[in-house]
Parts: C-alpha cells; structure tokens; sequence
C-alpha cells in the first residue's frame, strides 16, 4: 500500500485547492478554487446544524473576510492562518522577553509588563518555559519578523523599519499589484488605526508608529484577538467552544458586547445518514462491538451451564451479566451525565472529564490538533521555499516575491514514497495518524469491519461443527463407501486457513487503504479541483449508505469462470483476494466501464464516503467552520476588513504562489510584465469575467499579455513562469542599475535608508 505523493509548497497548494472542491457546493466546480455565501451557509448547516441565510453569510464573514459575495483562495488562506498569527505573536512576544531578561536583567517591571502578559499566555497554553523553535503545534517565534522583512526589502528596498503611514501601505500594496487596496484610503486608514491602538495615542495627535515585528504582529492579530488558542488542546468539539463553553473570548478579556447574529440550530439526523459522523454516532459501533461481545461470551457461558451438576458455571455466568448489566447502564446514562454535570466542575476534575466525553469529542480534539500540525508544518514549508531561494540567488539583486516564484517552481515536482501496511497501522498506534495527518475513520467502514470479525469468530465453531458432522458420518455405516477420510479434512482445514487469512487481511486492509486514498487526495496525486473526474464523486451521495452492506455480504460472493483457460487460474486467485475489497477498484478505468455503465461501483461509491467526511472533517475545513462560527457569535468584535488585508498582505509576502489564485473587482488589465520603477510590482496577472459564472476570474499567469484560453499543464505553467521571471530578472537588474547610479552619492552620505513619505 506504499504510494508517491508530491511534497513541499506545491502539495500544500493542492491541498488548499482540495478543500476548496470539497467546500463548493454548486452544481458545477468554480475553477478558480473561490468560495461563496450559499457555499458557507450550507457548510454550516450540514457540519454544525446551523442555519445561517446566505444574506447573513455576506453581510458578516464574506464582508469582513472576503470584502464581496465570493472568498478566493488568498482569503481563504488568510482565515487559516488566523490560529497560527496569534500564536505566533504570542511567542514572538515571549521571544523579546527573554531577551530583555538576558540582555538587561535589571529593566523596569513597567517596560515588560506587556511581554510578560505574553509569556505566562505562552506558558498556559504550551506548558514549555524554553522551548520556541521546533514545536510541532507552535510556529517559530521568528516568524512574523521574517515576513516584515521581506515586505519592506521588496516594496521599499530596505528592510529597516519605518513610520507606518498611509503613503507607506500604498507602496506595499502597489507592489504586490493589490492597486484596488491602495487606492482605498479609508481602508488603509483603518488599517494604519489598528497600529494605533497598540498605544491608543490616535487621538493625541502622537507620531505614527514604527511599522516594526512588534506592531506587525499587532496589526495581524488585533480584529481576531477573541481566539484562544488554548482550546486546541481541550476535550471539546468547536461548536461548545464557541456557543457553550465559551472558550474563545477569553484573551480579549470576555465575552462580546454585541448580539451574536441569528443563527437557529436544527437537527439534521447526522447520526442516521452518518455524512458528519457527529450527535455521538461513534457511540452506535461501540454499541455493536458490546453487543458482539456479550453474544460470544454469553453463548459460551450458556454452553458451560447446559452440563450436569455444574452450578459453578452457572453462578459465574450470572454474575458475569449482572456485572456487564452495569456496565451498559452506566453507558446508556453518560449522555445525560456529561450534559447535567456543569462544565466548570469537569474542567476542575479531567478524569470525569475522560470518561464522560464521547468518542467523537476524542476524535474532534485530534482533528483540532492535527489543525495547528499542519498549519505549522504548511507555514514552515513556506519559509523553507523563500530560504533555499535566498540560498541559490542571493539576496541582494532579487526581490524575494520573484526568487520564491523561481524556487517554487524547481521544487513543484518532488515527491516521496510514504504508506504501507505497517506504516499505518504504526500512526494509528502511536495517535500520528489522527493528531497529525487529521484522518477521520467513517463508521460505516468501522461497522463494516466489526462485520467482518463477527464473521472471523464465527467460522471458528463452523469448522468445529463440520469436523463433528464428518466424525459421526465415519462412525456409522456408511464409513465403508466413503473416501478416506484425510481426502475430505484437507480441502476443509485448506479451504478454513485460506478463508480466515482472507477474512482477517480483509478486515485489517480498510484503514490503510482509507487513509492511503484520503493523503492521495489531499496532496494532489490524485485530481480534485482541477480534474475533470473529480465532479462525479459529487453526485448521488447517498451511495454511500450501502457500503456496509457490501463489507459485510460480498465475503461469500464468488468469481465465475467465464475466462479464457489460460487467465482463468490467475484473475480467480486475485478475485479470491480482491472480491472483498470495495475500497480499492479491482478492474481498470476502461475495463470498468461499459457504454457508461459501471460495472464495479462499490470503489466509486467508498470514494464517495470519504470525500463525504472529507468535506465535513477535514483539518482545514475544521479551522474555517471555526472562523465562521466565531464572527456570528461575536459580530462585529471578531474580525474585519482592515485586518483582513494585514493578513492578506502575509499571504501575499510568504506564499506568492497564491497569486494566482486572486479575486480582483476590478477589470485593469496589465498588458506587459515588468516590475514598476515605483516598487517594482510583479504586475503578470490578468483579471478577466467569467463568462458562465458572472463573477470576475481569478487572477492567472499569462505570457505577452494574452490571457488563457485553457488550462495548461503544471510543467507548462512551470516553465513560462520560468521564462518570465528570468525576462523580469534582465529588466530589474537593469533598473536597478540605473538607481544605483543616481543614488550613489546620497547611500555614501547616508548609508541608512530614509522613512517612506506619504
């Protein structure tokens, strides 16, 4: 079960693009990878139960996020990166503390009291006194001064910080071709008040801040301060954070002064039809684990009992089901305890906490960790591009926005070999496999499986039972005109081995190959956006509710001979091993399908399952059902335009590949690309309408001018991008020149950079 998946930035990039397929819920895919309201009011109301109109969808978390009807690819990684910017101020923080302790032990309490508020939130959520860098759920605390780095070398030449006016976020914006940003002023007033509020000194007419790591970060994270990180760690799901627990809010010092928007939560029958595999429906194949249980002991303690004189066994089984008697009332009454007893007292007691909480509580904790593992892993990614991009061309005759496109690039195409049989089952020993990748098991497939080990336990006492039948056969007459005996118990005991062995690998293989489909998935080596197949895993989803009468029946089916001799022996010995498998295809692409028909659709239809889940439980998915329900229940106090655009400034800087994927309202038209003597803006995007969506393009790379008819390859895209980057070098390096020449006198003189005019 080992597989090649791509790695790196390239294989986030599609996985970004994945979520976004599985969050669209149109009747056709927007290629563009853009989300709208009637996408994130459905997502609401079949993850969460909430019903939200589209109306109110727009005017809250599309106006604040997104800024129109339609969230883009940018923004939507803007909104992910929520979690992770605010730990990652809290450290950088923590970080500047424990340099102040080093470099000046006897500083006044008053110059850290700020740094110190964040170094006891750190130690809170984290645990670790010295521990910054390598934390697998916590970002490095260098971070947000790499970034601020990048944007003031790129937009202003110099990365020295300067006073941050509205002249200076017009520079950067420019650069980085957002002209519709720079030319709204009262956004970007909004955006230069939010540094502001760090000392809350706008209305005394002080100088304007420093546009420093330290406000940066501030500027990042201030609109959206009502998330706590805190609650990653917690045994709760997202929705009791939000709405019951009222675990986030607690950093901005409570709970919002504004109405929550309306939003009715209704009862969408998630533990019947198991899309979501919430409302405790993990508890029902617990349920029938116990159920498979009590059955085999208490047939065997039933035997026991049938002997003579054998009061022993019957006291013992009595015994037995009085104390298994409890333990299924106390299960039948968890439900009802965990929602008496207030959450306070089980905060303060976390072993009733354990055992009240219900296993899919367990398996949302790991989904919400496994969140911040792979947005921390995701970031650091990023980071690694613009280093080894650094590394080969220098830092001093490129822009990083041009040097992180080219190394992109090189790097779009690798790959590793991962899985296997023991390779997953390892993660799934070790937690790895749900604290870190974030697989979510269906409980069909789990159903399913406990299916197949009733029927591994039950061809146990089958095969007793024919050995007692062929014994009393040979103690009767007919012994004399029967064959030996050894010619009918070898074909039994053969034809019992190789069915159990089949019936255990077939039971064991559905975890591994689940979470194989599911990482193919995710990083792209098997289509989703942008495949034309991808669409049909859409349609007829209730399929999916006969996957578990297919596990549990298709054990006995047989394969005919209709083949031709020579085959005949080979396609029935991988029948024989394959005829139980419905999660993996048996047959090929073309060999599957007839004039349209499907001849094999149990493989589709177990795809279909899990891309079902995917679009419920995915980690991504789980940080944007988040977001989303933290700006209906604190309005206008969670997030905002103007942090929105901080955010999607760090977009912009860290992962330039995103560009492409950009959203803009406008319809100017960059006929030739070449970085502007202004701040060199990487200006080779076009905006176009789409035509059958009435909505304006995403934002994609063309050559000359022209904009693309079609989607070209990834190594097309690749090389073009190639050739011009290396045309925008020539033409950069040559102003570049020029400027040199006419400022050489003045860097002489004064060898600092001068701060940004308005």
């Amino acid at each position: 079960m080992k597989f090649v998946r791509p790695v790196g930035a390239a294989a986030d990039l599609r996985e970004i693009e994945y979520i976004s397929a599985l969050h669209q819920t149109g009747e056709t895919l927007r290629s563009d990878g853009s989300v709208s309201t009637e996408d994130v009011s459905r997502f609401l109301v079949s993850r969460y139960g909430l019903r939200v109109p589209a109306s109110a969808v727009e005017e809250t978390i599309a106006r604040d996020f997104g800024g129109g009807d339609q969230l883009d690819l940018c923004e939507i990684m803007a909104m992910l990166l929520v979690p992770t910017l605010i730990k990652a101020e809290i450290g950088l923080h923590r970080d500047m503390f424990e340099r102040e302790l080093i470099l000046a032990p006897t500083a006044s309490s008053s110059s850290s009291s700020k740094l110190a508020g964040k170094e006891d939130l750190f130690e809170s959520i984290t645990g670790k006194q010295r521990l910054l860098k390598g934390d697998d759920r916590w970002p490095d605390a260098n971070l947000i001064p790499f970034v601020l780095h990048m944007v003031l070398k790129d937009s202003t030449g110099c990365s020295e910080p300067k006073p941050l006016t509205v002249g200076l976020l017009k520079t950067i914006f420019r650069f980085y071709g957002e002209e519709e940003i720079a030319e709204n002023d009262v956004l970007l007033e909004e955006m230069v008040s939010l540094a502001f509020t760090l000392r809350r000194d706008e209305e005394h007419g002080a100088e304007p801040p420093m546009f420093d790591a330290v406000t940066f970060a501030h500027c990042l994270t201030s609109d959206v301060s009502q998330y706590n990180a805190k609650a990653e760690e917690t045994l709760s799901t997202n929705f009791d954070d939000v709405f019951v627990n009222s675990q986030h809010g607690q950093c901005a010092g409570g709970d919002s002064t504004n109405d929550a928007t309306s939003a009715k939560r209704i009862f969408t029958f998630s533990s019947v039809d198991y899309a979501v595999d919430s409302f405790r429906s993990k508890g029902i194949a617990k349920w029938l684990l116990i159920m498979v249980k009590l059955v085999h002991d208490g047939t065997s303690a039933m035997v026991d009992t049938t002997r003579q004189n054998d009061k022993v066994a019957a006291e013992v089984m009595i015994w037995f089901m009085f104390a298994c008697g409890v333990v299924l009332s106390l299960l039948t009454f968890q439900t009802i305890l965990d929602t008496a007893i207030p959450q306070d007292y089980k905060d303060r007691h976390p072993l009733l906490k354990n055992v009240l909480a219900s296993e899919t509580v367990r398996m949302e904790r790991s989904i919400k960790r496994a969140a911040a593992y792979k947005m921390n892993h995701l970031v650091r990614r990023a980071v690694k591009v613009h280093q080894a991009a650094e590394f080969e061309h220098g830092s001093g005759k490129d822009t990083s926005f041009g040097r992180a496109l080219l190394a992109y690039g090189k790097t779009s195409n690798d790959q590793e070999e991962v899985g296997g049989f023991l390779y997953m089952y390892k993660r799934v020993w070790n937690g790895k496999l749900f604290d870190e990748d974030g697989i979510w098991l269906s409980n069909r497939m789990i159903q399913g499986m406990i299916a197949q080990f009733v029927i591994c336990l039950w061809l146990v006492p089958f095969l007793q039972l024919i050995y007692g039948y062929i014994t009393d056969f040979y103690g009767n007459i007919y012994a004399d005109i029967a064959p030996p005996r050894w010619r009918i118990l070898v074909p039994i005991i053969a034809g019992f081995t190789l069915g159990e062995f089949n019936a255990v690998k077939l039971m064991t293989s559905y975890i591994p190959s689940s979470a194989k489909t599911v990482l193919e998935f995710r990083t792209g080596a098997l289509g989703s956006l942008h495949d034309a197949e991808f669409p049909k895993y859409r349609k007829s989803v209730d399929d999916a509710s006969f996957i578990f009468g297919a596990m549990f029946w298709t054990w006995q089916l047989g394969v005919t001979t209709l083949y031709v001799l020579k085959r005949m022996v080979t396609l029935i010995a991988a029948s024989f091993v394959f005829v139980g498998r419905i999660d993996v295809p048996f047959l090929s692409e073309r060999a599957d399908e007839i004039a349209g028909y499907q001849l094999d659709k149990f493989p589709f239809v177990f795809r279909k399952d899990m891309l079902l889940h995917e679009a419920h439980r995915h980690p991504y998915l789980d940080i944007l059902g988040l977001i989303y329900m933290l700006k209906l229940r604190h309005k206008n106090d969670f997030g905002s335009p103007a942090g929105s655009c901080w955010r999607l400034l760090f977009v912009f800087a860290l992962m330039p590949w995103l560009r492409k994927s950009r959203l803009r309202s406008d319809e100017t038209k960059f006929g030739d690309a070449k970085f502007s003597q202004a701040g060199h803006v990487f200006q080779k995007f076009v905006s176009e309408k789409m035509a059958d969506e009435g909505n304006f393009g995403r934002l994609t790379p063309v050559v000359g001018g022209e904009a693309p008819t079609g989607r070209a390859s990834t190594k097309d895209e690749v090389d073009e991008l190639k050739e011009v980057i290396e045309r925008l070098k020539e033409e950069n390096a040559f102003l570049r020149q020029q400027q040199r020449h006419s400022n050489r006198t003045a860097q002489r003189e004064e060898p600092e950079c001068a701060p940004s005019e308005d």
